[in-house]
């Protein structure tokens, strides 16, 4: 049995040890929204994380999110950059149609397939502290209306996100997906900025995930996992005998765990079978 929970745990490292680009988004502000001499910065970008750990564990050469990506706050394997793009190049992919000739904000996201929360959670996350830090100079009650029409219309563009854009105002003050008629593909592709550095170094730093020192120091009693101090706020997967995800999140002491057996996976440190 032993050598049975051995093999599945080096199944599933070659099933989910190779990351990649799951899905992603572009979301475009027709009238530019930002306010960078209101903002601030430690607020929007920076601090740290109940671990001490920094709150983006990758931000671009600038310390922002601009041409280049930074990884979210609520996750660390979601990835997203912004541009500011002038009236005068036509709010770029023919969004000026919406844009009214002012200038425009766009925001790309990018979903890695590691992730421990969908893309519509880190982007609310991410745009409701824009709001609050005063990036975003709307109120919060135009914010919530935009996540809500956002929620409702993202889900349908499907095999369309490279040809289709989310477009918070088409002119009535409702959002729709608009397609990107004037150039084809409209998204930055992960190739184009150092998205595509950031995964090689993930899956070669996840190419052998079990650690016999690591499993060992997890323990259950009771029906609860009892977390050593260094891992707690540790990203974690949970997964059953079969595969498939059961829950994730971020390890916290005397956490309840499902009654069947499980593989816990804990980011950066490896697999451990659980019974």
């Amino acid at each position: 049995m032993k050598k049975l929970m051995l093999l599945m745990l080096a199944l599933v490292a070659c099933v989910w040890g190779e990351v990649f680009v799951k899905d992603s988004i572009h979301i475009v502000f027709p009238q530019n929204i930002a306010n960078y001499l209101g903002a601030d910065d430690e607020k929007c970008f920076f601090g740290q994380l109940p671990n001490g750990k920094p709150a983006r564990l990758y931000m671009n050469d600038y310390g922002g999110c601009v041409n280049d990506v930074c990884s979210s706050i609520l996750d660390s394997s979601v990835f997203f950059m912004h541009e500011e793009v002038e009236a005068g190049d036509g709010c770029r992919y023919g969004f000026d149609y919406y844009s009214k000739g002012s200038d425009c904000l766009d925001f790309y996201f990018y979903i890695l397939s590691d992730a421990t929360h969908s893309l519509m959670d880190v982007i609310s996350d991410e745009f409701k502290r824009f709001q609050e830090c005063g990036l975003f100079d709307i109120s919060s009650e135009r914010l919530k209306s935009i996540l809500s029409d956002m929620d409702s219309l993202v889900p349908k563009q499907e095999e369309n996100h490279n040809y289709e854009a989310y477009v918070t105002d088409c002119g009535d003050g409702s959002g729709c997906l608009s397609d990107c008629y004037k150039t084809g593909p409209c998204f930055w592709l992960s190739e184009e900025t150092s998205l595509n550095e950031i995964l090689k170094k993930r899956n070669a730093q996840t190419s052998i995930p079990y650690h016999v020192d690591f499993a060992a120091r997890i323990t259950v009693e009771n029906g609860r996992l009892l977390v050593p101090e260094g891992l707690e706020s540790s990203a974690y997967m949970l997964y059953d005998l079969n595969g498939r995800v059961l829950r994730g999140g971020f390890l916290h002491n005397n956490m309840a765990l499902p009654r069947e057996p499980a593989i816990l996976r804990v980011k950066d440190y490896g697999d451990v079978y659980l019974k």
